[in-house]
């Protein structure tokens, strides 16, 4: 069985954290919209905007809200995702790869 090179190893761990991102951001997607959701048929209004036209700002105002909807919580485990996954990936690399 051929070993296989580092290099390659850590294009999949790099291909494996972006899929790990991807899946991430599509359930914080979907949760703090259903979040939202809940709350416009609660009677809460979302945010207003100003400057922009109609258009824009319905969707901004959606956008707005949606954001308030995800938990401090949430946002330190994608902040974590997003900066320390790759972080351990090329510790991991660097400490196995003689140079």
């Amino acid at each position: 069985m051929l070993p296989l090179s580092p290099y390659i190893l850590l294009l999949g761990a790099f291909i494996a954290w972006a899929g790990l991102m991807f899946s991430w951001s599509r359930y914080i997607g979907e949760i703090s919209e259903r979040r939202r959701k809940e709350a416009v048929s609660q009677g809460e209004t979302p945010p207003d905007m100003k400057g922009v036209s109609n258009y824009e700002r319905a969707e901004l105002r959606e956008d707005a809200h949606r954001d308030t909807k995800v938990t401090k919580r949430e946002r330190w485990i994608g902040r974590g995702l997003f900066f320390g996954v790759p972080a351990l990936i090329l510790i991991v690399f660097l400490a196995t790869t003689p140079l």
